[in-house]
């Protein structure tokens, strides 16, 4: 799954658009916490980006995939 697909569904899911997602501060960051459910993407917050790559690093910032 891409980033852009994971975001997509995110925001269908949330009644929202991907813009919006956007400027609220929410992106798709790389996870790796190994959940059987994940589908390798959690949404963080900008100011959660830190603990983020602390916790389910590696973060890629700039992958636009």
């Amino acid at each position: 799954m891409t980033r852009k697909e994971f975001e997509e569904g995110y925001a269908k899911r949330s009644g929202l658009t991907v813009t919006r997602l956007h400027e609220l501060g929410q992106r798709a960051q790389p996870c790796a916490c190994g959940a059987d459910n994940c589908k390798g993407w959690a949404m963080v917050g900008d100011g959660g980006l830190a603990r983020h790559k602390e916790l389910y690093g590696p973060v890629k910032e700039d992958d636009d995939d």
